[in-house]
């Protein structure tokens, strides 16, 4: 029997010319999706995963509110 992974995953999606789309699956298997607009700066992994973790804790405040 394959034990259940409560792993999260987060991968970039797909890319345009100005878009960047990423996509995370949260433990609920809450979908998020993260669209950057691509500028003449950098995008680092470090502000994705910054902007992911406060979605992510939002998420479950909302989710938290709703039952709680």
């Amino acid at each position: 029997m394959a034990s259940k992974s409560t792993e999260c995953y987060m991968n970039l999606l797909y890319t345009m010319e100005d878009v960047a789309v990423y996509g995370y699956i949260t433990p609920l298997k809450v979908k998020i999706i993260i669209a950057l607009a691509l500028t003449d700066s950098v995008v680092r992994d470090a502000d994705v995963l910054t902007v992911r973790s406060l979605l992510s804790s939002l998420a479950a405040f909302l989710l938290s509110i709703r039952f709680g």
